[in-house]
């Protein structure tokens, strides 16, 4: 109930404003992460059967979605549960869109270069500040080649775009680097509940690392969802150092001559101290 209500909550208003991929973003983190926490895998038939559900949810948002507007049901009144299926894979227009840049790129338009770089770095400035600041030139190819905006591309898309071929090779070893360590954070402390959260998000949004690929929204989706954890976890581990720093003074920092009842730093009941000649010694003396 505590996880299960804000997760439908934020899941419907999801759905009311047509982003699909936030959904399953949050829905990937929430299933992995009660996995994770049993230390268990999912059955390939729960696998396979949560893809079906996820899928079919994102052919009725995308049939019947007008962002902001919420949903008009009306619009898949007799369609067949097939075609509405069908409508989940919609998304996989974006591998055409790579073809067609791949065909186009450096025959009719140059390589972006750092393009997509800038652009992540200067999105945060409003445009009315500087109304010169770059734009995302795929953008822009997207827009001579098929006469619409707002085309989403891979990855893969991107790295072309940027480098050819060489820039596909190098973005993902890039991603691989980054992913790898996200592996190894999890692994390091599996039974941590924020290193599970963390490694559960940071799986959650390769969908849309891979499936959009838009370096700017990339950034800014791991900023805003995984940010926080990231820096709830680092707040918790700084203030357990602090606990356990001054738990440790506190058990050692005494006088030389002075030593508490329940440290065990004196002779014992059971010794003796040897701070003079014992009386054996004494009868032999003598």
């Amino acid at each position: 109930m505590i996880v299960g209500l804000p997760t439908a909550q934020v899941v419907l208003y999801y759905i009311t404003l047509g982003f699909r991929h936030r959904i399953v973003i949050l829905v990937i983190a929430v299933v992995a992460t009660a996995f994770l926490v049993r230390g268990k895998r999912p059955s390939p038939w729960m696998i396979v059967l949560g893809a079906a559900g996820l899928v079919l949810m994102a052919g009725v948002v995308g049939l019947t979605r007008s962002y902001g507007e919420g949903l008009d049901l009306g619009q898949i009144m007799g369609m067949s549960l097939s075609q509405i299926f069908l409508g989940g894979f919609s998304d996989s227009g974006t591998f055409f869109t790579t073809a067609l840049i791949i065909d186009s790129v450096p025959r009719v338009f140059p390589f972006s270069g750092f393009n997509p770089f800038l652009v992540a770095l200067t999105i945060p400035v409003p445009r009315g500040f500087w109304p010169s600041k770059p734009e995302p030139i795929s953008n822009i190819y997207l827009a001579h080649l098929t006469g619409t905006t707002g085309q989403a591309l891979p990855i893969v898309g991107e790295h072309y775009i940027a480098a050819g071929w060489i820039g596909i090779v190098v973005g993902g070893v890039i991603v691989g680097i980054i992913y790898r360590w996200f592996w190894d954070f999890y692994r390091s402390n599996p039974r941590n509940p924020m290193v599970i959260a963390i490694y559960a998000v940071s799986w959650a949004l390769c969908f849309p690392v891979v499936n959009r690929g838009y370096l700017a929204q990339t950034l800014m989706e791991f900023f805003f969802d995984l940010m926080p954890l990231v820096a709830l976890f680092w707040i918790c581990r700084r203030s357990m150092r602090i606990r356990t720093g001054r738990r440790e003074m506190d058990e050692t920092d005494f006088p030389p001559d002075e030593f508490p009842e329940d440290t065990g730093a004196g002779p014992s009941s059971g010794e003796v101290a040897n701070d003079g000649p014992s009386l054996s010694d004494s009868n032999s003396r003598s």
